[in-house]
């Protein structure tokens, strides 16, 4: 029988998520939501998605479904993710998981509560050479890990037109790039390393301005841009990352890996390089069985979500928990770390992101304005 899946979100769901989906046995979309019912009905047909609706509340009490996909706007993740849990759906919610690391911590309690299955989609601990990076870790090919850099740059949002303003311009809807690709970054840390122990960060909106398309004004932009971080990892490592959107003229992305021993390397073609001390840099990149499937852009995200989705569907067709997937408490932990960043640079310090998670039935209170810069 097949796993039934409700989407709620048509932007990311339509371009990602129903694509990943479509090469997923076992697997049955059987109803979409987004506020724009017309632009709902006409994903629901070019996917022959049975029911659609602009009410999630609705749609989530009136379908049969196993796993609700949150795909939504960030601050749409919370209450969507309570409404699936209360009515005994499994979840999987986009990251960031959250607005703040409160919503996170009750996202988590009501998922331990009611029993559900819960994944963040933390889609690269499916991408291979990602996954091959954690194995020659664990192996020692490095030697004693002493750093990690995470170079992103971009041009994506130098323009103040294009794109258009949109929810991802605006803090209070959780847009912003420290949202977006910092939790890819945070939870590759953790995954690779251990928890992050504390921290020092930066986050700036250099376009501040944005137009709307609807009316041709200039709006106000409130989420970021551009943010940085230093942070120390469990074992004493050291991590630098780094995000830009407004690059005129970016540079190559990179992730680079030193140690007592040698070397890693995933540069801005996706190729992954490695040698030990005396030796020089040689190609080990890893391609899986997603790469190239019809219908999917050739990105390290939607190929992984390919496998992701795999396994999630399967676990909960067989009744068993996933193996190799981010639950709601990494989530939750990400979360913290992107927290941590902001009050960082609110407050010009040192953060340890864990003293942000509250315990169980205790609120967590701590001044942070997000738009300050």
């Amino acid at each position: 029988m097949a796993v039934r899946i409700g989407i709620l979100g048509a932007g990311f769901g339509r371009t990602a998520m129903l694509p990943a989906l479509s090469h997923v046995d076992g697997s049955q979309v059987v109803a979409i939501w987004s506020r724009n019912l017309s632009r709902t009905e006409a994903v629901a047909k070019e996917f022959n998605i049975p029911r659609f609706f602009d009410d999630y509340r609705t749609m989530i009490d009136q379908v049969d479904m196993d796993l609700v996909a949150v795909v939504s706007p960030v601050h749409l993740h919370h209450p969507m993710t309570l409404k699936g849990i209360e009515a005994g759906r499994h979840v999987l919610c986009e990251k960031p998981m959250a607005l703040d690391v409160m919503q996170s911590f009750e996202m988590t309690e009501a998922a331990a509560k009611h029993g559900v299955i819960n994944v963040i989609d933390f889609e690269l601990r499916f991408e291979p050479n990602r996954m091959r990076v954690k194995q020659l870790l664990a192996d020692g090919f490095i030697g004693k890990p002493y750093h990690v850099e995470m170079h992103l740059p971009g041009s994506s949002r130098a323009d103040p037109a294009r794109p258009p303003w949109s929810w991802w311009s605006d803090a209070a809807q959780g847009g912003g790039g420290l949202g977006a690709q910092g939790p890819h970054m945070f939870d590759l840390l953790r995954w690779w390393f251990g928890e992050v122990t504390t921290l020092t960060g930066q986050v700036a909106t250099w376009v501040k301005r944005r137009l709307a398309t609807d009316s041709g004004e200039m709006l106000p932009v409130t989420s970021d841009d551009q943010w940085a971080v230093i942070a120390e990892l469990a074992g004493g490592v050291l991590a630098v990352l780094f995000e830009s959107r407004v690059m005129r003229h970016p540079t190559n992305p990179r992730i680079v890996i030193t140690g007592s021993n040698g070397t890693l390397v995933i540069d801005h073609e996706e190729r992954l390089w490695g040698a030990q001390a005396g030796e020089p840099l040689r190609e080990m990149t890893t391609r899986g069985p997603c790469w190239g499937l019809p219908g999917l852009s050739r990105s390290i995200y939607s190929v992984s979500l390919v496998e992701l989705l795999r396994e999630l569907v399967d676990a909960i067709a067989h009744g068993r928990k996933p193996q190799g997937t981010a639950c709601f408490e990494d989530g939750l932990y990400c979360q913290a770390i992107i927290d941590a960043v902001r009050l960082s640079w609110h407050e010009r310090c040192w953060i340890r992101p864990l003293d942000l998670i509250p315990r169980k039935n205790q609120r967590k209170d701590y001044t942070l304005d997000c738009t300050r810069r």
